[in-house]
């Protein structure tokens, strides 16, 4: 009898253990595929941009740039788009979609008024990203796949922004 309850004793000592580890393995690929998911940063603009162009210095704007993952109005721009061969352009608000041929959004384009953000505060808030070309009135960085560009008046305010397929 004590056997048996050996046995007994073994048998469910076992399947806890085996259980307890499958749930841990499990608990650990969820903890993985959760941090991997939240790892990219993104940014969705939905409306007018030109009366709000303060959003272009906010941290996640930045960081979603460089990650090539903003979406502005329902679109997203993608590093494949061929629109420098044609195309169509499409308004949304305020913000102008350059498409190619195939439909995939090259560039993302928008105005936004001037006197609110400087050449100066511009720079500062997006300096993590490269900068790979700068003039008088433009400022140009690359990020992962892509590139932006944001162009300023005469008197060092932000007047125009481009994301996307820019040419060289």
């Amino acid at each position: 009898m004590k056997k048996v309850y050996q046995l007994i004793g073994t048998t469910a000592l076992s399947t806890s253990l085996l259980l307890g580890v499958s749930a841990v393995e499990n608990s650990d690929q969820a903890i993985a595929a959760n941090s991997e998911s939240e790892t990219t940063p993104w940014y969705n603009y939905d409306g007018h941009t030109y009366n709000n162009p303060s959003f272009v210095l906010d941290y996640d704007f930045v960081e979603a740039l460089y990650a090539d993952n903003v979406t502005i109005n329902g679109y997203q721009t993608e590093y494949d788009a061929k629109t420098g061969t044609g195309g169509h352009s499409s308004k949304v608000y305020d913000t102008t979609i350059l498409k190619d041929d195939n439909g995939k959004v090259g560039t993302i384009m928008f105005d936004v008024k001037s006197g609110v953000v400087t050449k100066s505060e511009f720079k500062k808030a997006h300096e993590a990203t490269m900068l790979v070309d700068e003039g008088d009135q433009y400022l140009k960085y690359g990020t992962l796949n892509q590139h932006y560009l944001a162009s300023f008046d005469k008197d060092g305010y932000l007047v125009h922004m481009e994301i996307g397929v820019i040419p060289q």
